[in-house]
């Protein structure tokens, strides 16, 4: 750990578990920990003070830098000017414009969202948002320029945020609301036109958008394909068919704001204003909700040649799934329902591909065939080739005109 100074203390607020501020609170940690001493204080770490809530000269007075996500008292931190060199935000808020704040350019997120929705081959495009917040308006904004679209040449509904502030500054959101917002969605839905892509301005939205066309009996991706923003995985992965979503790199915009804190946290004197810094480093990771049959048959293919040039790798479903861009359970899913087979069953045939090829047309030894083909030994390789066969190495070659498939679990009915 390099010297860079007294230790610092950081208070980081996060609202709950799926919030952005989790993945970007990773990043902060992973670049400050070997470059300065630090110790973070806050509700999840049990030491965070209310008192703190009332007074923020009290809460600077006895912390370095202050790292927050939402559920705080924004007008008290705003009325007090002098602090504003050391408090830091994941996004932009135009009325903290005295804070560090790094993030994307909405307007762009909006645009990649269209770029990418455009390729789904849908006729119509809709959006879902908020009423208020300004990253809602810049994305629906961006989405329509992206599109060459009117905002009244889309589908547009926005979801009252149910949200107030106290008398303290504090936000609270009536939960006890959601059902009136999935009533409204549920009619909104109900009237969309065949073949529509829905940009929503969150996974939370995209998340009740999923849930709401499954009650609908609405074909996703195939007649309507669905893209959140974030790609907060407990999200995504939660709803069937899995959220596409666009990635803006919270762990690495957590590296970005980890290295400005420790700029700041470095000066003798931090200056008392902040600044925008724009970090427009994402791109849509795609799932089930805009995946076409097309696509996932592409997929596919993809996997197959992976194995096939990984098969001395003895690579794993999940390692295959990464490397191809999709997860390990749809990936298990797709090959269930495209192939009515699995990974295993996949792989198994590849590899037996690759002996038999190796055994009837190369001068490779056995266990240099065993080696190319994932195993350990020849004896492991002879002995899987048996079970799987019931043949020896030297019957899998003199059959290489068979078809793969008459090859396996049976002896072809000539050697009977």
């Amino acid at each position: 750990m390099s010297d860079c100074g007294p230790k610092k203390t950081i208070l980081v607020e996060i609202p709950n578990e799926h919030s952005i501020g989790v993945p970007v609170f990773r990043g902060v940690q992973e670049w400050l920990k070997p470059r300065v001493s630090w110790e973070f204080v806050g509700p999840q770490m049990g030491t965070y003070r209310h008192d703190w809530y009332e007074d923020p000269k009290q809460m600077m007075r006895e912390v370095d830098a202050a790292l927050v996500f939402g559920f705080f008292p924004w007008k008290k931190m705003i009325e007090v000017e002098e602090l504003n060199g050391r408090l830091f935000l994941a996004g932009h808020k135009k009325e903290l414009s005295m804070w560090w704040q790094v993030g994307a350019v909405d307007e762009d997120v909006g645009r990649l969202a269209a770029s990418y929705l455009k390729k789904t081959g849908m006729s119509n495009y809709g959006f879902v948002g908020y009423e208020t917040p300004s990253f809602n308006r810049a994305r629906l904004r961006g989405f329509g320029e992206g599109l060459g679209l009117a905002q009244s040449d889309l589908w547009v509904i926005e979801h009252q945020n149910f949200i107030y502030s106290t008398a303290e500054g504090h936000t609270i959101t009536m939960l006890d609301k959601h059902g009136e917002w999935i009533n409204q969605l549920k009619d909104w839905m109900a009237g969309l036109p065949p073949r529509t892509a829905l940009f929503c301005a969150n996974d939370i939205l995209g998340k009740d958008v999923v849930n709401t066309a499954n009650l609908l009996g609405k074909s996703i991706p195939d007649n309507l394909s669905i893209l959140g923003v974030d790609n907060l995985e407990g999200i995504c992965t939660s709803v069937y068919p899995q959220l596409s979503s666009i990635d803006l790199q919270w762990v690495q915009l957590g590296h970005r704001m980890g290295e400005l804190m420790l700029e700041v946290l470095s000066l003798e004197n931090p200056p008392k204003r902040g600044g925008q810094i724009v970090f427009n480093d994402f791109f849509p990771f795609e799932r089930e909700t805009t995946r076409t049959s097309e696509k996932i048959s592409n997929l596919l293919v993809k996997a197959k040649d992976y194995i096939r040039e990984h098969l001395s790798e003895n690579p794993t479903r999940p390692e295959v799934a990464k490397a191809i861009g999709t997860s390990d359970r749809s990936l298990a899913r797709y090959l269930h329902e495209e192939m009515n087979t699995t990974f295993q069953e996949e792989k198994r045939i590849l590899q037996l591909e690759k002996a038999r090829s190796l055994l009837a047309n190369s001068n490779h030894q056995v266990v240099e065939i065993a080696t190319m083909c994932g195993f350990s030994s020849s004896s492991s390789f002879t002995r899987w080739l048996k079970t799987t066969t019931g043949l020896t190495s030297r019957q899998v070659a003199n059959f290489k005109h068979l078809p793969i498939q008459a090859l396996i679990r049976k002896k072809p009915a000539s050697l009977e």
